[in-house]
């Protein structure tokens, strides 16, 4: 599991810093649904995983080549 951080703040409040893993899924599924093409958290985070991983196999192919 990646742990992010992020803060949060409240209006009128000093920011606070606040892990991800502590917000309530169904708020993050929310604010996910309202403002991306995704259907929760979950699906976000898994897509950008797979992304970064992908991404990061063909630079070490890039990089095996380029020996």
């Amino acid at each position: 599991m990646v742990k992010l951080m992020g803060y949060y703040q409240l209006p009128g409040s000093m920011p606070v810093q606040v892990s991800f893993e502590d917000l309530p899924e169904e708020n993050m599924d929310a604010h996910v649904v309202k403002n991306t093409r995704f259907s929760s958290w979950k699906e976000m985070l898994d897509v950008a995983t797979d992304t970064y991983v992908r991404k990061l196999k063909q630079n070490e192919k890039l990089l095996k080549i380029g020996r």
